[in-house]
């Protein structure tokens, strides 16, 4: 899903906006995906507090890029996995998030999300957030946002 750059010639079985609608409804009101995340983040906890003492303007460890891919195969089973339910395309959500003006994408908490599966930068600062809600109370799983950043 988060490979998918271009797709020439898709045809959506639905509108591209309704497609963008239920993808940003998914990231945001899906208990079940605040959850996956927090419980990701938080297992592997000792390693994203390295992560965030580490000098981003220097060369990262190994293990730190290796977390960043698992997140990205993370977030990308979860996103699958919806849009199978859904009965919607990786192709067809792909083309219709590309479809929208930058300033609409820079809005969403689905592009978010994909960015924090593709940019090593955004992945760290997608990690900075959520350290900061865990800081205020590392055992709240029940109403945890989602949580957007501005590029």
């Amino acid at each position: 899903f988060f490979r998918s750059v271009s797709v020439p010639g898709s045809g959506f079985m639905a509108d591209p906006g309704e497609i963008v609608g239920r993808l940003e409804a998914f990231c945001v009101e899906s208990d079940a995906l605040k959850r996956s995340v927090w419980r990701w983040v938080r297992e592997r906890q000792a390693i994203v507090h390295a992560l965030l003492q580490a000098d981003l303007g220097a060369e990262q460890s190994l293990e730190h890029y290796a977390m960043f891919q698992a997140f990205g195969a993370f977030l990308e089973q979860q996103m699958e996995q919806f849009l199978t339910t859904e009965g919607i395309t990786t192709a067809q959500a792909a083309a219709a998030l590309q479809s929208l003006p930058r300033t609409i994408q820079q809005q969403l908490l689905s592009m978010d999300l994909v960015g924090a599966a593709l940019d090593y930068q955004d992945f760290v600062q997608f990690l900075r957030e959520y350290a900061d809600v865990y800081r205020q109370d590392p055992d709240e799983e029940s109403d945890l946002p989602l949580l957007s950043f501005a590029r």
